[in-house]
């Protein structure tokens, strides 16, 4: 195996749990934000810029995860 994909696959850890921050505590920030915050005083143009930066980074993780399980689902039946 090569040793890219395992110094990737030592990652696997801190990419799930990198993403189940995201899942959990950023987005909840968000979402606390909206709720509580009068609409007159969020800045929509600023929220929805941070919201798409969020998730973009977001899906960065989360497709990095799907790569690092499907490597380790592969190497795990050799």
């Amino acid at each position: 195996m090569s040793s890219y994909v395992l110094d990737a696959l030592a990652l696997k850890t801190t990419v799930d749990h990198d993403l189940a921050y995201y899942d959990r505590e950023v987005t909840q920030d968000y979402l606390h934000a909206v709720e509580f915050t009068p609409l007159a005083q969020i800045d929509a143009p600023g929220l929805i810029a941070a919201l798409q930066t969020l998730r973009q980074r977001r899906r960065q993780v989360k497709d990095l995860s799907l790569l690092l399980n499907a490597f380790d689902t592969a190497f795990d039946r050799l």
